[in-house]
């Protein structure tokens, strides 16, 4: 599955492209680094701080200067993959984290 790391509201989400939508919660940094650990081992953690720089320059890990705004605009990250704001993006899948500015 194709995926992209997303930082919203300060926190940090693995996108699907190929559903459109958040396949994970929002996450503190550490929190993301452990689960990004698990998910895929060292080779992904290799990896990991080039995406990272460029989730924390633009906001997400794609090439080609996706913005967020973009990536949002089409999502099916509701139920019956219906479109959801950013907020209810959120919202949805803030998990239990107090939300912090970004």
């Amino acid at each position: 599955m194709g995926t992209c790391i997303m930082k919203l509201d300060g926190r940090y989400l693995e996108w699907s492209t190929i559903s459109d939508a958040p396949v994970t919660e929002l996450m503190t940094l550490e929190e993301f680094e452990t689960h990004y650990r698990y998910q895929y081992g060292q080779e992904g953690m290799d990896g990991l701080p080039r995406r990272m720089k460029r989730v924390e320059d633009r906001g997400n890990s794609f090439f080609g200067g996706m913005t967020n705004d973009d990536v949002i605009r089409h999502n099916r990250a509701g139920e019956g993959e219906t479109k959801l704001t950013r907020e209810e993006i959120i919202e949805q899948y803030g998990g239990e984290n107090e939300t912090q500015d970004s």
